[in-house]
């Protein structure tokens, strides 16, 4: 039926795509310096140039940065059984597509624009005869001037949506980096025991992010639409650092090996900075600023990489029956559980004067606890694995099964953080009502609480009645991709190894 909800679109490309080139061209340069039998430096230094140019052909970024490398290491005893080094490195990223190459330009993009039909109803009938599909997209086209490919209405379009407007890359994009610091101790107990434990502290800086403020200005498509610009810059606002204690153990006697490793570490901060979708994002914190109080639109504290124990204890043994060779293998491993919080969008323009921009947000980002309030359950799993292999002249045939998960542990690592929150002046159908996110601490509603009680609370938000529960079912024990880690998998491996 083709009636005045109906419409068509047309979907050109305004602007065809050149493709992207982004190219990093590198030099390196290293140097190992031995003072004498118990003191040694090692000296680096990289240079990363970055020439990108986007789809349309714009260039995106033109920078360089340098990386030193620096380390020194001490032989206490000049015997290798006991060595304190100490390093600092700064890591710089490349350039990435997803900003430089098409994030800010609408080359190879459709545009859309929609044409809803004012024309006499067709096939609304309750019973026939109908008009052939092929007949009623010649009437519409023929009421809209369109009798040929690629053209538009001789009608203007009810809305439409070009792209490449209202983002846009002024000045170069330089690459983010991280400085890192390590200090370590590492030797040997007689001739069975080595052992390693590094100490790193790494910080991030020089994010991307989308700046969009008074300052920016606006901009108008072709087809008059206006928008508030935003420009994609570097930002050191972000915070991000990572701190961790690092540690290995391994012992080995005759055909037995024992191994250890445990990491201790503290991701902490107010961005993240990526998803597993997407790779980086792009910071917002200058995006409407006047919207919103980075103190609780973005807090510091852990974020949601931190986990804080990463433990991993391994167990082999090597041996023959015959020309079988056989090793049978455990790991176990515990990691801790990662953080979260109960955030959600408030309201904000309600108490905010417009400073004259066309579309500014409807709501924004509002943490009512701290981000780091809730944690996920801790992961054990348990692993084990046999290895049979054999020789045939030059050539080795192995079979390896493996049980992961052995107990079949089920904790939650992807937990429900639905959260409802009040944005009108009216309690919603939850019983809740907007508050000035600037001046005034929210009322939290009980859980379990009804809106009749929310609503004689004066109440501003509550946690969605499935928070903190798993939602989905298992994860796939490779990707971990639901609410609990992945059940127990049985599978065997098998080949031939020249």
């Amino acid at each position: 039926m083709i009636d005045s909800s109906s419409y068509l679109v047309f979907a050109p490309i305004p602007s065809i795509s050149q493709g992207s080139d982004i190219r990093t061209n590198s030099l390196f340069v290293n140097d190992s310096w031995r003072l004498n039998d118990r003191i040694s430096f090692n000296l680096g230094l990289r240079w990363d140039k970055n020439d990108a140019t986007d789809a349309a052909g714009m260039t995106t970024a033109k920078d360089s940065a340098f990386s030193p490398r620096l380390s020194a290491s001490y032989d206490v005893k000049g015997d290798g059984k006991l060595r304190v080094s100490a390093s600092y490195a700064r890591y710089v990223g490349q350039v990435q597509e997803g900003f430089a190459g098409s994030g800010a330009t609408g080359a190879g993009a459709p545009a859309s624009y929609y044409y809803f039909w004012t024309g006499a109803p067709i096939n609304d009938g309750a019973t026939g005869p109908y008009v052939a599909t092929d007949q009623v997209l010649r009437t519409m086209f023929g009421a809209l001037g369109v009798s040929g490919l690629n053209q538009f209405p001789n009608v203007p379009a009810d809305t439409a949506s070009v792209p490449g407007v209202n983002l846009l890359i002024r000045d170069s994009l330089d690459s983010p980096y991280a400085d890192e610091f390590a200090l370590g101790v590492g030797g040997s107990f007689g001739a069975n025991l080595v052992y390693r434990v590094d100490a790193i502290h790494r910080k991030f800086t020089n994010f991307y992010s989308t700046r969009r403020d008074t300052s920016t200005g606006q901009v108008e498509d072709s087809v008059g639409n206006v928008y508030d610009l935003g420009l994609y810059e570097n930002s050191t606002e972000p915070e991000r650092e990572y701190t961790g204690l690092h540690s290995s153990l391994g012992w080995r006697k005759d055909s037995l090996n024992l191994s250890a490793n445990w990491t201790w570490s503290r991701m902490r901060g107010n961005f993240v900075g990526e998803n597993a979708g997407s790779g980086p994002l792009a910071a917002t914190f200058d995006n409407y600023p006047e919207y919103f109080d980075l103190a609780w639109n973005a807090p510091r504290g852990d974020l949601s990489q931190d986990q804080r124990h990463r433990v991993r204890l391994l167990a082999s043994y090597d041996f023959r029956l015959g020309m079988v060779g056989i090793t049978p293998g455990l790991v176990q491993s515990y990691d801790s559980g990662t953080p979260y919080g109960a955030v959600g969008n408030v309201n904000s323009g309600a108490y905010v004067t417009n400073p004259g921009y066309s579309a500014p947000p409807a709501t924004v980002q509002y943490y009512f606890t701290s981000r780091d309030a809730y944690r996920t359950d801790d992961v054990w799993a348990t692993n084990l694995s046999l290895n049979l292999s054999a020789n045939i002249g030059p050539v080795e045939i192995f079979v390896q099964p493996q049980i992961l998960n052995l107990f079949n542990n089920d904790a939650v690592i992807a937990p429900n953080t639905s959260v409802s929150v009040g944005t009108g002046a009216a309690p919603n159908a939850a019983g809740l009502v907007r508050f000035d996110p600037f001046s005034t601490t929210p009322i939290e509603c009980p859980q379990t609480a009804a809106a009749a009680e929310c609503r004689a609370m004066g109440a501003n938000w509550k946690k969605g009645a499935n928070f903190g529960r798993p939602t989905t079912g298992a994860a796939n024990a490779f990707s971990r991709s639901g609410s609990f880690q992945g059940t127990r998998l049985w599978f065997v491996s098998m080949g031939v190894r020249f």
